[in-house]
């Protein structure tokens, strides 16, 4: 988004007309109008008179915003993680730098975490997206969950998992990270 963009929608926001941003920053109402028409190029000093009136920084306005929208295709996936002993593969599911963690867990048939028991400092949900996925919380209850079914568990809850199935269980998962 330019910058003259991001000014205009800034002001608006703040129910500011050109002419209350004029009087405010002492800047001409010609001048402002064409800055958010992107006819003019504004000086620093002009543009952190204006930050000011409409409290934004400076870095703030000009740094480039991030689309709201990120598409990651499967083929793109990155292997984060194998171990072949628990039969298990990680992919990331969402680009990093998210405030969202998101992971696609593939578990072998016939295989589990015996001993690994997981526990997060973060809530997470689960969703089986083939196969069939046993989950053994706090070694008191085990839940046996088939495709479409999902699991949330509170943070620092331990648990392990168990692929009692034939084929590969796909799971996804998903935190936010803090």
């Amino acid at each position: 988004m330019e910058i003259s963009e991001k000014i205009k929608n800034l002001r608006k926001d703040r129910n500011l007309s050109i002419k209350e941003l004029s009087e405010k920053t002492g800047l001409s109402v010609g001048f402002i109008s064409n800055l958010e028409r992107n006819i003019n190029s504004p000086s620093i000093a002009n543009l952190q008179l204006i930050c000011k009136v409409l409290d934004i920084s400076l870095i703030d306005l000009l740094k480039e915003e991030k689309e709201p929208v990120t598409i990651l295709k499967s083929e793109n996936r990155t292997l984060l993680f194998t171990s072949n002993k628990e039969g298990t593969k990680y992919y990331n599911l969402i680009p990093d730098n998210y405030e969202l963690n998101g992971s696609c867990v593939i578990i072998s048939p016939k295989h589990t975490s015996e001993n690994i028991r997981w526990s997060h400092s973060h809530d997470e949900v689960g969703i089986i997206i083939e196969g069939e996925l046993e989950i053994n919380l706090s070694n008191k209850k085990i839940y046996k969950l088939k495709k479409g079914d999902s699991i949330y568990i509170k943070k620092n809850t331990p648990h392990k998992y168990r692929n009692p199935g034939s084929v590969p269980a796909i799971t996804h998962w998903f935190s936010i990270k803090k």
